[in-house]
């Protein structure tokens, strides 16, 4: 593999030198953490790396220790073979061929591939996180991300991308290849605009992976299947307006039971004047073909549980005078799903949440309080296979100042017992950082978590720790002190 990685790195440095123009731009990279324990041995995780830009060409490399205690590095470092600490390795060549006609991007080494490609893997959506959230999804066509600082290994893959925008004709051509897990995904993807403050963005891919039966739950079940190629294809398209945002993909899934298995989400959001609507469904309508336990296998082997689920999020926006934005909202969340191990069956869980945002220009806070879990309908065959129901509080703010940014979070939950006579437990998480200086290059930042039965403490965690940036030209390092301790 690494000897197939060399040669892809040799062959992308090579062509682009034939350009005239020489742009080089070169950036080295640490980071550091510290973490002491007082009842556990010291640890240190670390990452390096550079990352190389010529002309179209891009190089990176990086390298991470990961986490490991003191004496163990020491050892090493005296050893023979002080290499084997940085045991996490990413290395990557990206660039981009004939950009002012027909540009061609290729890219090799320790990629991670998004949008159409995760959803493949795990097509059930995420509900709203807060109920007054800005972003709307999209994520058309194959998301390609580089390694980084912070990334971790993958096995070799490559990425081709072929755009032909420059030639009047507005399509896209994507390829990604996986070595290791012998993974294909092939996308051709559009964009046009219908009217002049309208676009519309569709895409179909192909994907072709290898299906391997490694969940004890499935054998529990009796669901056997041997290895095998399966092919699934997924169209997806988003459209954005002023007044509407919509982004709509359904898939189609071999199911090694010899079951075709159908999947689809649609997302909307109204917008008119002071008021925002967003509303979502998901539903794999040929559930009731698939055996049971299994409503659908995605792509990667992946068991998804979830059968249906819908979600909507009202909001209402407002400024004023003294320029202070104000949004309120509701989320009503619904999931039906499998649940079970020994014996399945089927529960229809909800979540409620209101919160609040109130938004200065250097300055920001928001409130909400959520009731999740609540068992709707359904017979689940013991109490562990529902979910924790658990009552929530949380709070953020945050300041930017010319010397210092601040923020500060704290969340409180409440578990009220399943059973009469059963305890009920609560939980408490609070986190304060500030960034001091005009270059924001150092860090102070606290934490504290509390868990207690019948509002008597069962534990405790208290975290401080200390950051410290450098940003020059051509590197940048980060350097951080952790100090954890329970009581």
């Amino acid at each position: 593999m690494k000897k197939i990685l060399f040669i892809s790195i040799i062959t992308f440095t090579l062509l682009p030198l034939f350009s005239q123009t020489k742009k080089a731009d070169l950036q080295f990279t640490t980071k550091g953490v510290f973490n002491l324990e007082p009842d556990k041995e010291n640890t240190f995780t670390g990452s390096g790396g550079f990352s190389l830009s010529l002309n179209a060409l891009n190089l990176r490399g990086f390298a991470s220790i990961l986490k490991t205690e003191f004496y163990q590095i020491s050892d090493t470092i005296t050893s023979k073979n002080p290499g084997e600490l940085f045991s996490d390795q990413r290395w990557s060549a990206r660039t981009t061929l004939f950009r002012n006609t027909l540009p061609f991007t290729v890219a090799a080494g320790s990629l991670s591939f998004t949008k159409a490609v995760s959803r493949t893997k795990n097509p059930v959506p995420s509900l709203p996180s807060s109920p007054v959230q800005k972003t709307f999804s999209r994520t058309c066509g194959i998301g390609l991300t580089l390694p980084g600082i912070s990334s971790t290994q993958k096995p070799l893959s490559y990425f081709l991308n072929l755009d032909f925008i420059k030639t009047g004709l507005p399509l896209n051509l994507q390829a990604a290849f996986n070595q290791e897990d012998s993974s294909a995904f092939f996308c051709a993807e559009t964009r046009f605009r219908p009217a002049a403050r309208a676009e519309f963005q569709t895409s179909l891919l192909f994907s072709s992976t290898v299906l391997e039966n490694n969940s004890s739950f499935l054998k529990e079940q009796n669901c056997l299947f041997e290895k095998q190629r399966s092919g699934s294809v997924l169209w997806e398209c988003f459209f954005n307006s002023p007044f509407l945002k919509l982004n709509f993909y359904s898939g189609i899934q071999q199911n090694p039971f010899g079951i075709t298995s159908l999947y689809l989400n649609s997302k909307i959001r109204l917008s008119a004047g002071n008021f925002l609507l967003d509303a979502s469904y998901f539903a794999i309508p040929t559930s009731e073909n698939s055996p049971k336990a299994v409503p659908l296998i995605s792509s990667n082997g992946t068991l998804i549980k979830t059968v249906e689920q819908s979600s909507i999020n009202p909001q209402l926006i407002f400024l004023t005078k003294e320029g202070t934005l104000i949004r309120t909202g509701l989320t009503a969340s619904q999931t039906w799903k499998i649940t079970g191990t020994s014996s399945v069956s089927t529960i229809d869980v909800g979540k409620i949440s209101a919160g609040i945002l109130l938004e200065k220009k250097h300055s920001s806070l928001k409130a909400s309080f959520s009731a999740a879990n609540l068992l709707l309908s359904g017979s689940p065959p013991a109490k562990s296979s529902v979910p924790d129901k658990f009552y929530e509080f949380s709070m953020s703010c945050s300041s930017k100042q010319p010397l210092w940014n601040g923020n500060f979070s704290l969340k409180c939950r409440q578990y009220p017992p399943k059973a009469s006579g059963e305890t009920v437990r609560q939980t408490l998480s609070a986190d304060t950082s500030a960034t001091l200086g005009k270059l924001r290059s150092l860090k102070l930042s606290a934490g504290l978590d509390l868990s207690a039965k019948n509002s008597i403490k069962d534990s405790g965690k208290y975290s401080l720790g200390a950051q410290w940036k450098v940003q020059k030209k051509h590197f940048s390092s980060s350097l951080q002190v952790t100090l954890n301790q329970k009581f």
